[in-house]
């Protein structure tokens, strides 16, 4: 009986002690800021096609910031590490595409579509290589961060 009394109580400062940090998405909410607005030093390459033809949209990017332009097909200028995603979205239904909010950035942008790495194989992102959003789907935003 002792070492079950024992152990409820460990488990019960390891439980207090995961309660005490606040996380968003398992990531600490101070990390995170940390971070926001810092350069990531990636360059993502968009385009609104399939298959990365020609040059596309170039916009290097920073941790936390939003960006407003369609996507369908992409390419990173860097492996991505653990930890760091590219989160897709698109207008939400009734709302006016191109509605800034205080930053500029399309406010209505709120209908998730999916985030990325690692990618459906369960591969980290690695430069040189096309990616497409599935299902065809085009995004209007995203936004690259690091958990």
């Amino acid at each position: 009986m002792r070492f079950f009394s024992s152990t409820l109580v460990t488990l019960y400062a390891l439980s207090a002690g995961a309660l005490a940090m606040p996380t968003l998405d398992g990531a600490s909410l101070a990390t995170r800021e940390q971070l926001d607005g810092t350069d990531a030093s990636l360059v993502i390459t968009t385009f609104n096609v399939p298959g990365c033809p020609g040059t596309g949209s170039q916009q290097p990017v920073t941790y936390g910031d939003r960006y407003t332009l369609p996507v369908v097909s992409y390419n990173v200028s860097r492996p991505l590490v653990m930890g760091e995603q590219l989160d897709f979205s698109d207008y939400a239904p009734g709302v006016a595409p191109y509605s800034p909010d205080v930053n500029g950035v399309a406010s209505g942008c709120t209908l998730f579509l999916e985030t990325t790495n690692p990618d459906s194989n369960n591969h980290m992102l690695t430069n040189n290589v096309c990616y497409e959003l599935t299902n065809n789907a085009t995004a209007q935003c995203f936004r690259f961060w690091k958990h």
